[in-house]
């Protein structure tokens, strides 16, 4: 069937491993198996990613509180958190309960990754723990912290034998059989495998390789099976003596009443009188009423008053993917950000960057909400114990942004309007102020109705003031703090009013100054504060404005951030109990020199260190 177009040539769906496909290489031909193709390595959205490798890691933690490192990214390389899995060591008691949170450690400092309140796990039960999809840089740590341990078995100790060993006559050994020698002699309390978790110190046999130190992994009343990879099989007379151990009784427990139920785990003593009856040991028995621990240096205590505590064991497996630091991928962040304005992420070089889409925008805490419009991100955020702070992520252009203006007013009162395009000119919102107290210490207190004020949700933000009888209320001034009916400014000169009809506009333009050009008369251009903006009007402190109907320009400088509508009119409300970490649902471009800005309204506090973070790709 030579020369016939493909398009008329019978269907052979489905497609078999025998197949034969065509293929031109290198300015040869050759051809393929339809099983060659469909063995490929399936596409990875991290094929691109330069030496990507999955990397397993593991740690064990016995202790109750401290943070415990799972994986540090190496030298010259970055990683991501897969998966990280949390489990409890077999044999822990069931019923433990175990509250968990994964952090990631960068210079040292823990830094929660959490997407929300922390995972529980109650034994024997797993979990894995969801953590924010952060890129670590070399250096940095994924660990994880016990919140919480409740559910532990315990028990009152009431009397403290002392330190003792028990020694067993022998008669013979046998060779290994898988490691272990089987110790035969008179074994007495051995049934039931009594000293199974014992150590065992074996002397008196004619062959060296039968004598030392051995762990006892099951035992009768005439045999004990120890872990002895070297034994000789040989008939002769020896003694196996137990490791030094004291018998805690123990009374009003939560442990089980089953025979060795805690042999192999840690127990921890604490309150007793002697100190030397305090301690974590090793469980070597366990019944109802008492505990056999290896304490060799305990000391006799016929009433005695302490508790024991069974100590939890926990594991964590991370499935770790690690690719070298030259790839574009990476996570910029903001360390317990300040408040105010600050850069989260410039793109480095001559690159352009982009946030990656359903990557997350960071953590202070429990975490933020995100909310996206366009280039502007609105976070209303709390964090582990107190409510009020608020983030706000703006796309930030490199050099001066400009919109074209028609016309000028006549100056009123020192204000002149101009109408046009006017850049990040949004809705402001309107406050009213009935009054003003005396300014302390370089401020003043406004009091009046601030609906998003409430837990400093207005604090950072630039106001501007008008009404007052007084001018010294009046102006442009920063906010340091607020609630629902008061605002504090940095206003040195406020005198005290009450009863007036006064308000005050928060919005994105407000107290920035703007440059005006191109209009005829010369009054109407020139470098101005703002007073109030729309998205096509714009009132300037400008005493010498002229009527004018002419084509002009107004230009804002650089850095200040770009807001789709208002800003400030559409902050969602601030939460308290926030749970979750927002994420970016579109990707957004952010060109060479152009930058990323979180505004931090409000007190940092909590339990946490915060960290607001996103994810970019560099090309």
């Amino acid at each position: 069937m030579s020369n016939t177009k493909i398009s008329a040539l019978p269907s052979g769906s489905p497609a078999q491993s025998t197949d034969q496909l065509p293929i031109a290489r290198a300015g040869s031909n050759f051809s393929l198996t339809a099983a060659d193709v469909i063995n490929q390595p399936q596409f990875s959205m991290f094929a691109g990613l330069p030496n990507l490798k999955i990397v397993n890691a593991a740690v064990r933690t016995l202790n109750t509180s401290a943070t415990a490192d799972v994986y540090t990214v190496p030298a010259n390389r970055r990683a991501i958190v897969a998966s990280l899995f949390m489990n409890t060591v077999p044999g822990q008691p069931q019923g433990n309960v175990y509250t968990l949170r994964p952090f990631v450690k960068v210079s040292g400092t823990y830094y929660t990754l959490s997407l929300g309140s922390a995972p529980t796990i109650t034994a024997p039960i797993n979990t894995n723990l969801t953590t924010g999809t952060y890129i670590a840089e070399a250096g940095e740590s994924f660990s994880f912290a016990p919140e919480a341990v409740s559910g532990h078995p315990s028990g009152t100790i009431t009397a403290v034998a002392a330190a003792t060993t028990t020694a067993l006559t022998l008669s013979a050994v046998a060779a290994p059989v898988s490691g272990l020698a089987t110790y035969t002699g008179t074994i007495t309390g051995g049934g039931n495998n009594a000293f199974a978790g014992y150590s065992f110190v074996v002397t008196g046999f004619t062959n060296s390789a039968n004598n030392g130190t051995f762990l006892c992994v099951a035992s009768t009343t005439t045999t004990l099976t120890l872990v002895n990879l070297s034994s000789v099989s040989e008939t002769h007379a020896g003694t196996a003596t137990t490791q030094s151990f004291s018998t805690y009784t123990v009374t009003n427990t939560t442990m089980s009443n089953l025979t060795n139920a805690y042999v192999g785990l840690n127990i921890v003593i604490t309150g007793c009188v002697d100190s030397n009856n305090n301690g974590t040991f090793l469980c070597l028995a366990s019944t109802s009423t008492s505990l056999i621990l290896a304490n060799a240096a305990a000391t006799l205590a016929t009433t005695q008053t302490g508790a024991a505590v069974v100590q939890y064991n926990l594991s964590a497996i991370a499935q770790i993917l690690e690719f070298d630091a030259t790839a574009g991928l990476k996570t910029a962040k903001l360390l317990n950000p300040a408040g105010g304005l600050s850069t989260l992420y410039t793109p480095s070089g001559s690159k352009n960057g982009v946030l990656v889409s359903s990557n997350f925008i960071g953590t202070l805490g429990a975490g933020p909400q995100l909310a996206s419009s366009a280039n502007v991100f609105c976070v209303a955020a709390t964090n582990g114990s107190s409510t009020g702070q608020s983030f706000y992520t703006f796309y930030c252009p490199a050099g001066n942004t400009s919109g074209a203006l028609t016309a000028a007013s006549a100056a009123v009162g020192g204000l002149t309007l101009y109408t046009g395009s006017i850049p990040f000119g949004g809705n402001p919102s309107a406050y009213s102020v009935t009054a003003a107290a005396n300014a302390s210490a370089g401020s003043t207190v406004y009091t009046g109705t601030f609906g998003q004020g409430g837990s400093n949700g207005l604090a950072g933000l630039a106001v501007t003031i008008s009404g007052f009888a007084n001018a010294a209320n009046n102006g442009t001034f920063t906010i340091s703090a607020s609630s629902t009916t008061t605002i504090t400014v940095n206003n040195a000169s406020g005198v005290s009013q009450a009863g007036q009809v006064a308000m005050a506009n928060v919005e994105p333009l407000n107290g920035q100054s703007v440059t005006i050009s191109g209009f005829s008369n010369s009054g109407n251009n020139g470098t101005f504060p703002v007073v109030i903006s729309t998205p096509t009007t714009l009132v300037v402190t400008n005493s010498g404005g002229v009527s004018e109907t002419h084509a002009g320009t107004v230009s804002v400088s650089s850095g200040l951030p770009v807001f789709s509508n208002s800003l400030v009119g559409n902050t969602p409300a601030v939460v308290a109990a926030l749970n979750t970490i927002g994420s970016v649902t579109s990707m957004i471009p952010v060109s060479n020199g152009d930058s990323l800005k979180v505004l931090v309204s409000g007190t940092l506090s909590g339990t946490y260190n915060g960290m607001i973070w996103a994810n970019v790709l560099e090309f």
